[in-house]
């Protein structure tokens, strides 16, 4: 995670006949032609999910899934702030024809960040109308790209959805001004939700309307602020984040915030926020920034992002092996080692780790299994050979794993306090992936515990993803529920997985571990449940 200022700049560019400007950031305001344009406030219609004139010259396109356009018309043409997913396209065109907007007129399409539900579609509207993309300075390069897919599409998945590089006309900075006709766009930029996160300000006839992207999502309690909680290859920066927010609250209340996904629930959302209002959504949003930060000055920001880091003391994360994440708990100048033996590199990668985390290579007493299937134990036999050491592994695999390595000594995880680690305890796990054990132990007052594929590890749409395919092969409810039950009576305070959710934080707060249990349960009763049963009920 980077913590920088954006550049202030200014560009001077030309649109259609040349009707807009853009202004040098801190410059005075270039000249707006009076016209005639409807004052914003007093006539503003509550945000909806079919097309809807919000005021007389901003137009919001309803829900176009999974976030929403808004236009602005004015005498000189069109703005359209964020274009939704290319997918939705269609959707865009019926949604302008229902409000009797003209696409031909479209001059300018503004990006308020590289988030595929906002950018995608803007590519196809350029080449369509001729109009110019902006989008804010730090994010102009992964839309050019088209990539990564962590700076599109977060951490959704989007199956149907197909990335690709988008021309980007202009790279907005903080405070720069945009006119077309009689609208004034200032650039706010508010990075944090990713490092080119922008609001636009819309100035008309003294009227004053935010369109808040997703650094403010919806106007209720979600702010965005997800963002920070994902591994850094996500983008989202906790610190700069904190200071948008303060930088908004040193603003005027604007007289409309126009969230990127307002959500109607339980009715459509009134964009018109009194003073109060305003401040109070945004200090719900510094009071979570600012938990999130506390959290991660105390604990470190333990994101299990491959690079190899050091979690609590005695206790590392190793990295990624080929898809299966590896750690090491040391005690006496020895050294267990969970999983950490996937790829037929493993013992070269091991010792890298060490190198990364400037530690001499400890003596391995023992190399720990949380599974044994065949594709997690490919580099098993190196790591034993130039380690001469044990290996641990789940009862009912045993035999399995001392076919796999020829030779080892092989013991089951109910022995480790036989070979000295008395501290480290194994839960037996069964009923999907085949014989697993989990181990948890303390580090001082802090719990952590090293699991399998079991529990699952992910957030609430993979769930759901996971109901459609339905339960592994020769998967044993009983067993599972069992062991969900074990695993719940332990409580972490860090939880190491093998397969850690979109490089997932190490530490657990307030609900996580609960709730990520609850879910296993909810996969679960729903594999149980008869076809077309949804997922959650």
């Amino acid at each position: 995670m980077v913590i920088g200022l954006l550049a202030f700049g200014a560009t001077l560019v030309a649109i259609g006949v040349g009707l807009w400007r853009l202004g040098t950031a801190g410059a005075s305001p270039l000249p707006i032609a009076k016209r005639n344009v409807p004052k914003l406030a007093g006539t503003a219609r509550p945000l909806a999910p079919t097309p809807v004139r919000i005021a007389q010259c901003v137009y919001l396109l309803g829900d176009m899934w999974p976030s929403v356009v808004y236009v602005v018309e004015t005498s000189d043409g069109l703005a359209i702030i964020d274009a939704g997913l290319e997918s939705a396209h269609d959707t865009l065109l019926a949604g302008m024809s229902t409000l009797g907007l003209d696409i031909g007129r479209l001059k300018m399409i503004l990006l308020t960040h590289s988030h595929g539900d906002h950018a995608l579609g803007a590519q196809r509207l350029r080449d369509e109308t001729g109009a110019k993309i902006y989008i804010g300075r730090e994010d102009a390069g992964p839309l050019r790209r088209g990539a990564p897919w962590e700076a599109i599409f977060s951490k959704f998945d989007m199956e149907r959805e197909a990335l690709h590089p988008t021309t980007v006309d202009g790279e907005l900075a903080d405070r720069q001004v945009l006119e077309l006709g009689q609208a004034r766009f200032t650039v706010v930029a508010t990075p944090g939700h990713t490092p080119g996160s922008c609001c636009f300000l819309l100035e008309v006839e003294g009227q004053r309307a935010l369109f808040a992207g997703d650094t403010i999502m919806t106007l209720s309690a979600d702010t965005g602020t997800y963002a920070t909680k994902l591994a850094p290859r996500y983008r989202g920066e906790v610190n700069r984040y904190l200071r948008s927010f303060e930088k908004l609250r040193r603003l005027p209340a604007p007289d409309l915030v126009l969230p990127g996904h307002p959500g109607y629930e339980p009715a459509p959302a009134d964009p018109r926020l009194s003073a109060a209002q305003w401040n109070a959504l945004l200090q719900r949003g510094v009071d979570e920034l600012r938990l999130i930060r506390q959290r991660y000055a105390r604990d470190g920001a333990d994101f299990l992002d491959g690079g190899a880091k050091q979690i609590l003391d005695e206790l590392y994360y190793l990295g990624d092996f080929e898809g299966q994440a590896a750690y090491a708990v040391l005690s006496g100048g020895q050294a267990l080692v969970f999983n950490g033996v996937r790829g037929q590199d493993a013992a070269r990668r091991l010792a890298a780790a060490w190198q990364a985390l400037g530690l001499a290579a400890p003596a391995i007493s023992a190399v720990v299994l949380t599974s044994c299937e065949a594709e997690n134990l490919t580099g098993l036999k190196s790591v034993v050979e130039g380690a001469g050491c044990r290996v641990v592994a789940p009862p009912e695999g045993l035999e399995a794993v001392a076919r796999f390595c020829e030779g080892a000594n092989v013991v089951s995880s109910e022995e480790l306090s036989a070979l000295g680690w008395e501290e480290v305890h194994s839960l037996p796990v069964a009923g999907a992936g085949g014989p697993q054990a989990a181990y948890h132990f303390c580090r001082g007052e802090t719990v952590a515990l090293v699991s399998g594929s079991v529990p699952i590890d992910a957030d609430f749409d993979e769930f759901v993803k996971r109901s459609q395919q339905g339960p592994p092969t020769g998967w044993d409810a009983r067993l599972l529920a069992e062991s969900l039950s074990r695993l719940k009576s332990v409580m972490p305070d860090v939880w190491l997985s093998a397969v850690p959710w979109r490089g997932r934080n190490a530490n657990l707060y307030d609900r996580d571990w609960t709730d990520t249990l609850t879910m296993n349960y909810h996969l679960l009763r729903h594999w149980q449940a008869a076809p077309g049963k949804r997922y959650g009920q």
